[in-house]
């Protein structure tokens, strides 16, 4: 969904951050810095991935086991 926004370079951790550590990888505790602040455009949205995404996860039978109300 990042990349669908424009976030070319964006992952998602399987697992997440519990995963993660699990796995020794490193973390960085230090304080963040806060960035400058900035001026940033309306995204740009990438219809053709949205399309994409959204026919994968139905072919994959992402939405079988979602219940309705």
């Amino acid at each position: 969904m990042f990349r669908s926004f424009g976030h070319e370079n964006s992952s998602i951790i399987d697992g997440g951050l519990p995963r993660w550590v699990d796995e020794g990888h490193p973390l960085d505790t230090t304080a963040p810095i806060p960035p400058k602040p900035g001026m940033y455009g309306l995204p740009k949205i990438n219809e053709s991935a949205i399309k994409s995404n959204f026919l994968s996860a139905v072919y994959h039978d992402t939405f079988s086991h979602a219940t309705t109300l």
